[in-house]
């Protein structure tokens, strides 16, 4: 994962990107613009949802010039990819956007055992794994096959509960859930 600061358990490093940023916005207008597509772009760290929102911001101005972004985006529908860590700077401008956040609960649970020790804890606190947080802009939930299990079971249990599907457990090993402010009920996860 790009991160704009470093892994807490590894400050040497931030991650890497498979694709530069004057890449990234070259490749979406160009799929976008010219060839008309729904771009939907890989982006798990809070660096790489950074660059993936500055590509959508972009192509959005170039296909809607005269007309109010979030309106040009509920036509084109360009959408994240795990949207897993994101800056709560770039929360906001998602939502203001309307960026389709596609999620995958699961991950939560499966990676709540490491994740602050990676991310530490504010930025897993105000960044990692939300699902709550982005219901304005209409998130989409998946599995992420064949990484984690395909069962829409498994993924409404974490999303609901924030726990894993597998234990029934937190990462504490209680009973309350990971993050439970960003549990959804069971209307918003169906």
């Amino acid at each position: 994962s790009a991160m704009i600061e470093p892994y807490s358990d590894l400050p040497e490093s931030s991650g890497s990107l498979l694709v530069n940023a004057t890449t990234l916005s070259r490749v979406t207008h160009d799929w976008a613009v010219n060839a008309g597509y729904q771009v939907n772009i890989h982006a798990i760290g809070d660096l790489a949802n950074r660059l993936a929102i500055d590509a959508f911001e972009a192509a959005l101005k170039s296909l809607c010039p005269h007309a109010d972004p979030h309106d040009c985006q509920a036509k084109h529908r360009f959408r994240i990819e795990h949207a897993q860590i994101i800056h709560p700077d770039d929360q906001r401008r998602m939502l203001d956007l309307g960026i389709i956040a596609s999620i995958q609960p699961t991950h939560a649970t499966s990676d709540m055992g490491y994740a602050e020790s990676r991310l530490g804890q504010q930025r897993t606190k105000d960044e990692a794994y939300r699902m709550r947080s982005l219901l304005p802009v209409r998130p989409v939930l998946g599995s992420d096959f064949p990484v984690e299990p395909a069962s829409i079971f498994e993924g409404m249990y974490a999303a609901i509960t924030r726990r894993s599907p597998h234990t029934g457990l937190d990462p504490n090993g209680g009973k309350t859930g990971w993050y439970p402010e960003e549990r959804l009920t069971f209307e918003q996860a169906l």
